[in-house]
């Protein structure tokens, strides 16, 4: 037990310095033992290196999922824009829209951008201003279907 705990303490090439106290037999079990110890410290540091990078696995994966579904939430903030861009791009090049419609409804855009941007200086919207920017808005739809339904063509 005693040699156990001199060898465990004692690296394997250090082995050959224990030659005056150790016979032959002993000499077999103690480098078994020895590298049993041995195999053992690898054992353990490869369990913990496995378990830092399944842990780093993890926390990639976690950012990963994180990344995509922010930028999932920018797309789809930014999607409602471009929703009504291309729509009013679309009527206009299939020739339901004239010109100067094309032109007011973009100005009527403009205009309610504007009234935004004023609306939440201050850092918030009251009641007062949701209800007449969502006024604004809901003119601005009525008006581009009124726009793209009557019998107003663009000739190509």
């Amino acid at each position: 037990m005693v040699y156990v705990n001199i060898i465990a303490k004692v690296s394997t090439y250090r082995l050959h310095s224990l030659n005056f106290l150790i016979s032959g037999a002993v000499k077999v079990f103690l480098a078994l033992k020895l590298s049993q110890a041995f195999c053992f410290y690898l054992f353990k540091q490869s369990f913990l290196t496995i378990k830092k990078s399944v842990l780093m696995k993890k926390l990639m994966l976690i950012g990963l999922v994180l990344t995509v579904f922010s930028v999932a939430a920018s797309a789809q903030q930014a999607s409602g824009e471009n929703f009504r861009h291309r729509r009013t791009e679309e009527a206009y090049r299939d020739g339901q829209l004239t010109r100067p419609e094309m032109r007011r409804l973009h100005k009527d855009h403009q205009r309610f951008e504007m009234q935004k941007h004023r609306a939440y200086r201050d850092g918030r919207f009251s009641r007062r201003e949701r209800y007449r920017l969502h006024r604004m808005h809901r003119h601005e739809r009525r008006e581009f279907r009124h726009f793209k339904h009557n019998r107003h063509h663009r000739h190509f």
